[in-house]
């Protein structure tokens, strides 16, 4: 693994799209794990949960791999706005599994239900 690495922050393209109080997202080169400790290093995080890095590609000719990054202020913050396959994989959780049929049987019955008697089934 080299030493350099490099992150740039700034203006996005989504950046317009996303509220002002939204995590600064920003392009990374290099691993994410040893990237994830520098990058809380950086910007004074606290844990090093609330640095979630994905997107890695390889440039081609290699040397130099390109990704994202987001910071959260909290863990929670992390688990609120953060994909649920992100939050599995940033935390180490495991994943819950359910049988086929008991995935049936909940969709058979939510289908019955209207408003709010939905959510609470869900």
């Amino acid at each position: 693994m080299s030493a350099h690495f490099s992150a740039r922050g700034g203006f996005h393209p989504s950046a317009r799209l996303r509220p002002l109080t939204s995590p600064p997202r920003f392009p990374l080169d290099n691993p994410q794990k040893e990237l994830q400790d520098k990058l809380a290093k950086m910007y004074d995080v606290s844990d090093n949960a609330c640095v979630s890095l994905f997107g890695f590609r390889t440039q081609f000719g290699g040397g130099k791999s390109t990704g994202f990054g987001l910071i959260y202020d909290t863990v929670d913050a992390m688990k609120k706005f953060e994909p649920k396959h992100r939050v599995r994989r940033q935390l180490e959780i495991a994943k819950v599994t359910k049988s086929r049929k008991q995935i049936k049987e909940k969709k058979n019955r939510v289908k019955k239900l209207r408003g709010g008697a939905k959510r609470k089934v869900l």
